[in-house]
């Protein structure tokens, strides 16, 4: 199980609940103030910070699966 927090620090982070470990940060130019996982995709993760940005941040799988991934658009 794992939580996020934000930080004066300009990090993001996501950390893992049983072993009280940082698994991964996230960084930004400015204090992150948000951070929350995508409703419907927990590998999908996302930061707001004080320097007006909104990162959106993937799990290396979930970012292969989207790359190979073939969008078909339809023509009129």
């Amino acid at each position: 199980m794992c939580f996020h927090s934000g930080a004066e620090d300009h990090h993001g982070y996501l950390w893992d609940r049983h072993y009280h470990i940082c698994l991964s940060t996230f960084a930004h130019e400015d204090v992150v103030n948000c951070v929350a996982f995508h409703p419907h995709d927990c590998e999908t993760l996302v930061t707001v910070s004080d320097d007006n940005s909104i990162k959106v941040w993937r799990s290396r799988r979930r970012h292969r699966q989207l790359n190979s991934t073939t969008l078909v658009t339809a023509k009129h």
